[in-house]
Protein backbone atom coordinates (compact mmCIF):
# COMPACT_ATOMS: atom_id res chain seq x y z
CA UNK A 1 0.00 0.00 0.00
CA UNK A 2 1.11 3.60 -0.60
CA UNK A 3 0.33 6.83 1.19
CA UNK A 4 -1.47 8.06 -1.92
CA UNK A 5 -4.01 5.24 -1.54
CA UNK A 6 -4.89 6.45 1.96
CA UNK A 7 -5.18 10.03 0.73
CA UNK A 8 -7.76 8.96 -1.82
CA UNK A 9 -10.04 7.34 0.77
CA UNK A 10 -12.95 9.71 1.22
CA UNK A 11 -14.45 8.44 4.49
CA UNK A 12 -13.37 11.23 6.84
CA UNK A 13 -12.49 10.27 10.41
CA UNK A 14 -13.48 12.64 13.17
CA UNK A 15 -10.81 12.00 15.81
CA UNK A 16 -7.21 10.75 15.98
CA UNK A 17 -4.79 10.05 18.83
CA UNK A 18 -1.03 10.09 18.17
CA UNK A 19 0.92 8.20 20.87
CA UNK A 20 4.63 8.81 21.47
CA UNK A 21 6.85 7.04 23.96
CA UNK A 22 7.30 9.66 26.66
CA UNK A 23 6.34 9.11 30.32
CA UNK A 24 2.94 10.82 29.90
CA UNK A 25 1.65 7.76 28.00
CA UNK A 26 1.37 6.00 31.37
CA UNK A 27 -1.79 8.06 31.98
CA UNK A 28 -3.64 6.19 29.21
CA UNK A 29 -2.28 2.66 29.81
CA UNK A 30 -5.05 0.05 30.08
CA UNK A 31 -7.71 2.65 29.26
CA UNK A 32 -10.18 2.57 26.41
CA UNK A 33 -8.98 4.84 23.61
CA UNK A 34 -12.12 6.45 22.28
CA UNK A 35 -10.79 7.61 18.90
CA UNK A 36 -11.60 6.77 15.30
CA UNK A 37 -7.89 6.37 14.49
CA UNK A 38 -4.95 5.61 16.82
CA UNK A 39 -1.40 6.16 15.47
CA UNK A 40 1.50 4.88 17.57
CA UNK A 41 5.16 5.77 17.19
CA UNK A 42 8.11 3.43 17.79
CA UNK A 43 7.62 1.39 21.00
CA UNK A 44 3.98 2.46 21.44
CA UNK A 45 3.03 -0.76 19.65
CA UNK A 46 4.17 -2.74 22.71
CA UNK A 47 1.54 -1.17 24.95
CA UNK A 48 -1.42 0.07 22.90
CA UNK A 49 -3.85 -1.27 20.28
CA UNK A 50 -3.04 0.69 17.12
CA UNK A 51 -4.59 1.34 13.73
CA UNK A 52 -1.24 2.52 12.31
CA UNK A 53 2.32 2.13 13.59
CA UNK A 54 5.06 4.59 12.57
CA UNK A 55 8.82 3.93 12.61
CA UNK A 56 10.77 6.44 10.56
CA UNK A 57 14.38 6.17 11.76
CA UNK A 58 16.43 4.08 9.34
CA UNK A 59 18.61 2.83 12.22
CA UNK A 60 15.56 1.44 14.00
CA UNK A 61 15.94 -1.79 12.02
CA UNK A 62 18.49 -2.76 14.70
CA UNK A 63 16.10 -2.31 17.62
CA UNK A 64 14.52 -5.45 19.09
CA UNK A 65 11.06 -3.94 19.26
CA UNK A 66 10.94 -3.40 15.49
CA UNK A 67 11.40 -7.13 14.96
CA UNK A 68 8.07 -7.79 16.66
CA UNK A 69 5.88 -9.02 13.81
CA UNK A 70 2.83 -9.87 15.95
CA UNK A 71 1.39 -6.39 15.48
CA UNK A 72 -1.01 -6.70 12.55
CA UNK A 73 -1.68 -3.03 11.88
CA UNK A 74 -0.03 -1.32 8.89
CA UNK A 75 3.52 -0.06 9.50
CA UNK A 76 4.37 3.34 8.03
CA UNK A 77 8.14 3.38 7.76
CA UNK A 78 11.29 4.57 6.07
CA UNK A 79 11.89 2.74 2.76
CA UNK A 80 15.16 1.31 4.09
CA UNK A 81 13.24 -0.40 6.89
CA UNK A 82 10.46 -1.70 4.65
CA UNK A 83 12.90 -3.57 2.41
CA UNK A 84 14.44 -5.41 5.36
CA UNK A 85 11.34 -6.49 7.28
CA UNK A 86 9.64 -9.87 6.90
CA UNK A 87 6.30 -8.23 7.67
CA UNK A 88 4.66 -7.41 4.32
CA UNK A 89 2.04 -5.11 5.84
CA UNK A 90 4.13 -1.97 5.35
CA UNK A 91 3.55 1.47 3.83
CA UNK A 92 7.04 2.64 2.77
CA UNK A 93 7.48 6.34 2.26
CA UNK A 94 10.01 9.06 1.69
CA UNK A 95 10.92 11.71 4.21
CA UNK A 96 11.08 15.06 2.45
CA UNK A 97 12.30 18.30 3.91
CA UNK A 98 10.34 21.38 4.83
CA UNK A 99 11.09 23.18 1.57
CA UNK A 100 9.03 20.57 -0.35
CA UNK A 101 5.84 21.55 1.45
CA UNK A 102 3.54 24.43 2.09
CA UNK A 103 3.36 24.15 5.88
CA UNK A 104 0.02 25.92 6.00
CA UNK A 105 -1.50 23.01 4.07
CA UNK A 106 0.24 19.59 4.28
CA UNK A 107 -1.75 18.44 1.25
CA UNK A 108 0.12 20.79 -1.10
CA UNK A 109 3.54 19.88 -2.49
CA UNK A 110 5.95 22.24 -4.18
CA UNK A 111 7.22 21.59 -7.69
CA UNK A 112 10.37 19.63 -6.79
CA UNK A 113 8.37 17.00 -4.89
CA UNK A 114 5.99 16.25 -7.79
CA UNK A 115 8.16 13.54 -9.44
CA UNK A 116 7.67 11.40 -6.34
CA UNK A 117 3.91 11.84 -6.58
CA UNK A 118 3.95 10.83 -10.27
CA UNK A 119 5.59 7.53 -9.34
CA UNK A 120 2.86 6.86 -6.81
CA UNK A 121 5.10 7.71 -3.88
CA UNK A 122 4.31 10.28 -1.25
CA UNK A 123 6.55 11.88 1.34
CA UNK A 124 6.13 12.76 4.99
CA UNK A 125 7.25 16.10 6.31
CA UNK A 126 10.57 16.52 8.10
CA UNK A 127 12.36 19.69 9.12
CA UNK A 128 15.61 21.14 7.77
CA UNK A 129 19.07 19.82 8.71
CA UNK A 130 20.47 21.41 11.86
CA UNK A 131 24.09 22.26 12.62
CA UNK A 132 24.90 18.83 14.10
CA UNK A 133 23.69 17.02 10.99
CA UNK A 134 20.26 15.82 12.13
CA UNK A 135 16.89 16.71 10.66
CA UNK A 136 14.82 18.77 13.06
CA UNK A 137 11.17 17.93 13.53
CA UNK A 138 11.48 14.33 14.75
CA UNK A 139 8.82 11.72 14.10
CA UNK A 140 6.19 14.04 15.63
CA UNK A 141 6.05 16.08 12.42
CA UNK A 142 5.60 12.96 10.28
CA UNK A 143 2.84 11.64 12.55
CA UNK A 144 0.95 14.94 12.37
CA UNK A 145 1.35 15.03 8.59
CA UNK A 146 0.15 11.43 8.31
CA UNK A 147 -2.95 12.27 10.37
CA UNK A 148 -3.63 15.13 7.94
CA UNK A 149 -3.35 12.70 5.02
CA UNK A 150 -6.02 10.56 6.72
CA UNK A 151 -8.14 13.74 6.82
CA UNK A 152 -9.10 13.53 10.49
CA UNK A 153 -10.88 16.49 12.02
CA UNK A 154 -9.37 16.40 15.53
CA UNK A 155 -5.81 15.37 16.47
CA UNK A 156 -4.72 14.71 20.07
CA UNK A 157 -1.03 14.13 20.85
CA UNK A 158 0.45 12.45 23.93
CA UNK A 159 3.89 11.13 24.84
CA UNK A 160 6.02 13.69 22.99
CA UNK A 161 7.56 15.49 25.96
CA UNK A 162 10.87 16.18 24.17
CA UNK A 163 12.46 16.61 27.59
CA UNK A 164 13.74 14.20 30.22
CA UNK A 165 11.61 13.35 33.23
CA UNK A 166 13.85 12.43 36.19
CA UNK A 167 15.65 9.21 35.19
CA UNK A 168 13.70 8.52 31.99
CA UNK A 169 14.89 9.83 28.62
CA UNK A 170 12.26 10.57 26.00
CA UNK A 171 11.24 7.68 23.71
CA UNK A 172 13.33 4.73 24.80
CA UNK A 173 13.24 4.46 28.58
CA UNK A 174 16.15 4.55 31.00
CA UNK A 175 18.88 7.03 30.14
CA UNK A 176 19.09 6.08 26.48
CA UNK A 177 20.33 9.45 25.23
CA UNK A 178 22.56 10.19 28.19
CA UNK A 179 24.21 6.75 28.15
CA UNK A 180 24.65 6.50 24.39
CA UNK A 181 24.62 10.10 23.31
CA UNK A 182 27.34 10.07 20.62
CA UNK A 183 25.84 7.22 18.64
CA UNK A 184 22.92 9.30 17.36
CA UNK A 185 24.67 11.94 15.32
CA UNK A 186 27.34 12.32 12.67
CA UNK A 187 28.77 15.23 14.64
CA UNK A 188 31.98 14.22 16.45
CA UNK A 189 30.86 16.01 19.61
CA UNK A 190 27.56 14.14 19.65
CA UNK A 191 24.34 15.36 21.17
CA UNK A 192 24.64 17.68 24.14
CA UNK A 193 22.45 18.13 27.17
CA UNK A 194 20.85 21.58 27.30
CA UNK A 195 18.11 23.31 29.27
CA UNK A 196 15.06 24.77 27.52
CA UNK A 197 12.32 26.55 29.48
CA UNK A 198 13.84 25.09 32.64
CA UNK A 199 13.63 21.51 31.33
CA UNK A 200 16.53 19.16 30.57
CA UNK A 201 16.71 17.97 26.97
CA UNK A 202 19.27 17.59 24.14
CA UNK A 203 20.26 20.16 21.54
CA UNK A 204 18.52 18.06 18.85
CA UNK A 205 15.11 18.39 20.51
CA UNK A 206 15.79 22.04 21.31
CA UNK A 207 16.45 22.71 17.61
CA UNK A 208 13.28 20.83 16.68
CA UNK A 209 10.93 22.77 18.92
CA UNK A 210 10.61 25.99 16.82
CA UNK A 211 9.91 23.97 13.65
CA UNK A 212 7.30 21.82 15.38
CA UNK A 213 5.63 24.81 16.96
CA UNK A 214 5.31 26.38 13.50
CA UNK A 215 3.83 23.19 12.08
CA UNK A 216 1.35 22.82 14.95
CA UNK A 217 0.28 26.46 14.66
CA UNK A 218 -0.43 26.11 10.94
CA UNK A 219 -2.25 22.78 11.22
CA UNK A 220 -4.45 24.31 13.93
CA UNK A 221 -5.76 26.78 11.36
CA UNK A 222 -7.47 23.89 9.55
CA UNK A 223 -8.35 21.38 12.28
CA UNK A 224 -8.35 20.94 16.02
CA UNK A 225 -4.95 19.85 17.41
CA UNK A 226 -4.33 19.34 21.13
CA UNK A 227 -1.23 18.36 23.12
CA UNK A 228 -2.38 16.28 26.09
CA UNK A 229 0.85 16.28 28.10
CA UNK A 230 3.54 18.60 29.40
CA UNK A 231 5.78 19.29 26.45
CA UNK A 232 8.30 21.71 25.01
CA UNK A 233 5.87 21.90 22.07
CA UNK A 234 3.24 23.74 24.10
CA UNK A 235 3.05 27.43 23.30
Amino acid sequence: MRLSHLRNINNRKESCLIIGNGPSTKSILNKKLDYDVVIGVNRAMEHFPLDYWMVMEADAIHYDWLKNTKNKCPLICNKKIAHRLPNKNTIPCWRKYEDHFNLSNPFIYKHDAKPFIKKGDEALLIGPINKIGLSVGTVVSQAIHFACILNVGKIDIIGFELFFDKNVDHYYGGQFYRDDIKKHTRDKDGLKLVTVDGKLTVNYFADSVPFLRKLIKNVRKERELNILSRSLLCE
